[in-house]
Formats: C-alpha cells, sequence, structure tokens
C-alpha cells in the first residue's frame, strides 16, 4: 500500500453476481473515498469465478461507470481465492531475489502441474525471529489474465491484480490500523470459495480456501451459519496446526468478516456460533481513510475489498 504519487484510485472487486466499485482520491495526507456503486451482473455471467458472458460483464461496468461517474484511468481488480496459492517463508535476506531461482524452486514443492502455469511474486512482510518473513503469491497465470483482459475492455490501464484476501488485509489496515488483538482471522466470504487468513501481532499469514455454503449464496444465511462455522474450524485447524493454532488451543481472539456475503447480521451470527468475536468498526471514521458521502447503502464489509484494491498504485 502507497499513498504516492497523489492519484485517483480505482478499485473494483469481481464478485459471483454483481460488480463493486470504490474510487478515491489518494495522497500523504490520506485517502478521500468519493464514489462506491456496485452493479449486478446477467444471470450466468459468471460460473465459479470464470467469465463466461463478457459482453454482459462489460456492458454492466460500463453502466455503473456512467451512473457513478467513474473518471479513474486505471484500476486494481480482486483474484478469487481458488485461484492462487499463498505461502509464508521466513528467510534470510535476498534469499527470494529474482536471480537465484530459489523463489520458483520453493514454490515448485506446493503447487501441482508445471511452475511454467503460475505467476510466482512475493513481497516482505516485516521482520521475524530468523530473519524476512515473505509472502509469496503463487497465481495461476489463465485466470490472472482473464481478470487483467476485464479490465482492458473495461477500458482502464492494469494496475494490479490483486488476491482477495490480501486486498481486505490492505483495506483494514488503511482503515483501522492497528487491530485490537494479537491474533486476528479474517474471512473473505464469496463465492463459490471463502478464504482466510490470520495476522498475529500484524503480521499476515495466509491460510486456505472453502466451499461457500449453498444456503448463503441463494440468500437463505440463517440456514448456512452452522455449516459456514463448523467448514472455518476444520480448514483453519487444518492450515494453522503446525504453527500451534487450532480453535480448541490458541485461537483467534477477533475475527475480521468481510466478502461479497458478508454484512453486520451475518458476521453476528458467526460470531456467535464460532464463538469468536466479531470485530466493530466504521470503515470511513477515521484513520487515514474519509469518505465524501454520507450512506453508502452498501455494508462496509463488502467494501473493504474494493478500497484495499483502490489502494494499490500503478505496477506496484
Amino acid at each position: 500500500m502507497s499513498l504516492t504519487p497523489k492519484r485517483v484510485g480505482l478499485g473494483i472487486s469481481i464478485e459471483h453476481d454483481r460488480i463493486i466499485a470504490l474510487q478515491a482520491d489518494i495522497s500523504p495526507k490520506g485517502v478521500l473515498v468519493e464514489v462506491v456503486d456496485e452493479q449486478i451482473l446477467p444471470p450466468g455471467a459468471l460460473a465459479e469465478g470464470v467469465v463466461k458472458d463478457l459482453a454482459g460483464v462489460v456492458d454492466s461496468f460500463r453502466e455503473l461507470k456512467k451512473r457513478a461517474k467513474l473518471s479513474a484511468e486505471g484500476a486494481a481488480i480482486n483474484l478469487p481465492g481458488h485461484f492462487y496459492t499463498l505461502k509464508k517463508f521466513e528467510t534470510p535476506p535476498g534469499y527470494f531475489s529474482n536471480e537465484n531461482g530459489n523463489l520458483d524452486w520453493e514454490m515448485q514443492q506446493h503447487l501441482t502441474g508445471s511452475i511454467s502455469d503460475y505467476c510466482i511474486s512475493h513481497v516482505v512482510a516485516g521482520q521475524g525471529e530468523k530473519g524476512e518473513n515473505n509472502v509469496v503469491v503463487a497465481a495461476r497465470l489463465a485466470p490472472l489474465d482473464e481478470r487483467a483482459g476485464l479490465l482492458l475492455n473495461f477500458g482502464l490501464s492494469v494496475y494490479a491484480v490483486e488476491p482477495g484476501i490480501l486486498s481486505i488485509n490492505n483495506g483494514l489496515a488503511a482503515a483501522f490500523g492497528d487491530l485490537p488483538d494479537e491474533r486476528v482471522l479474517l474471512v473473505d466470504i464469496s463465492a463459490p470459495y471463502c478464504t482466510f487468513a490470520l495476522l498475529i501481532n500484524g503480521v499476515f499469514m495466509p491460510g486456505g480456501v472453502f466451499y461457500t455454503p449453498h444456503d448463503l449464496v441463494s440468500g437463505h444465511p440463517e440456514n448456512a451459519i452452522q455449516e459456514l462455522a463448523q467448514d472455518l474450524e476444520a480448514s483453519f485447524n487444518s492450515f494453522y496446526a503446525i504453527e500451534g493454532y487450532s480453535m480448541t488451543g490458541r485461537r483467534p481472539g477477533l475475527m475480521v468478516v468481510a466478502g461479497r456475503f458478508a454484512d453486520a447480521n451475518v458476521a453476528d451470527k458467526l460470531a456467535a456460533v464460532s464463538g469468536i468475536p466479531v470485530f466493530k468498526g466504521d470503515l470511513f471514521a477515521g484513520g487515514l481513510v474519509k469518505s465524501k458521502l454520507k450512506n453508502t447503502g452498501i455494508p462496509w464489509q463488502r467494501l473493504v475489498k474494493p478500497l484495499g484494491l483502490a489502494l494499490r498504485a500503478p505496477n506496484v
């Protein structure tokens, strides 16, 4: 995340049934949100996150752009959780330099298929006990190219195609700073998969994905919360056992719920079933992020992802 240079930032989240967009003025003084809007997609426009009706998606964005009066020349767009793999490595400084091949070699141990089917990158996310904490992203090339192609079809420059869970983390960091617990669970409730990650003293630890309950997607959240909580617990235990965390032992002390199918009601119900307190906040109440809008009409849980995307500077 960078607040320089001064620019207009646009984050576009293509979700199961809609486009969600957030445009903001970004400068060293902070972030001023000017536009938030969403547009329902034609039925069947997406299937499992893959575009099936390109013309319908493009027409939907054009309608949103005209109505919302978007002015940005470029944008960052989300990549759904089942199209990438995230891994955390603690390494000596420079271990993942471009010349030595260590990045590809390490990720080859964790990927199925050829390494040439992925775009692999990394970011240093703080210091650990033994060296640098590196978060490595291995994105599948075909869906990565498809998402970038959407921005071009929208008439926009491609600033970034970013994993949704990372965008949520960046949006939260800008809006709220340090969250009030040393162990925070991030949950992106989208479709067809939910994605989760863990923050330990602010350090990002990648998690995994699991299928989003059908009742939640079909508009019956009251029937889906128990299944959602059980699947989250099982997946959490599987991914973080090696790190010494589990839902029955060293568990998260706080949960942030975001994504297409997240709102205050779903968050509260999931917290009640899982026993993990849910974070409550106002995305635009303070910190670096403010809004010109008195009422967005969209739950902040759905806006934090496009906010994180809007913060991406060109070619960063």
